[in-house]
């Protein structure tokens, strides 16, 4: 999917400047939230081998950690299995393409997704370079479309810059 003018105007000169921004990249993220009609959009940043629930993230939308806690199902990020070292980058992908060969993490997964009313996740991987890598995700109430992960994958570029 080519970014449209539209896009550029509404998604990456927030991106590009959002590093400056007090909450870092809020607008970028807010937007993306909207654009894609989902509860969270986010960014997770790791440097190493710090595990990924430990990885810093900035968020717009649902604080999905906080409503995990809040149900008392916080093991969903501590036993997180996703092989988020080993996805292709730029590629966009489902998270179900990763539980469902784990019938407990599935299980887990599908408890935490149903009470915080989460439905489809997409995330895609950004190569950054000087051993931090990157994630830009998406959770939402509803099925997410072609035309997401289509997005989603289209500003890994930028992201990456």
């Amino acid at each position: 999917m080519a970014l449209t003018s539209s896009d550029e105007t509404d998604l990456l000169l927030p991106l590009y400047s959002g590093a400056h921004e007090a909450s870092r990249f809020a607008t970028f993220l807010e937007r993306l939230r909207r654009r894609t009609q989902a509860v969270h959009a986010g960014l997770i940043f790791r440097q190493g081998d710090v595990p990924m629930h430990e990885a810093t993230e900035i968020f717009a939308g649902l604080d999905l950690k906080a409503e995990a806690r809040r149900h008392d199902l916080a093991d969903v990020f501590i036993l997180d299995r996703l092989p988020y070292d080993q996805l292709r980058p730029g590629r966009t992908y489902a998270i179900s393409e990763f539980t469902d060969h784990d019938p407990a993490y599935k299980a887990l997964r599908k408890t935490y997704a149903a009470r915080i009313g989460i439905v489809d996740e997409r995330i895609v991987r950004i190569v950054v370079g000087d051993g931090t890598s990157a994630w830009l995700l998406i959770a939402s109430s509803q099925e997410c479309t072609a035309r997401d992960s289509a997005l989603l994958s289209a500003l890994a570029p930028h992201i990456a810059i």
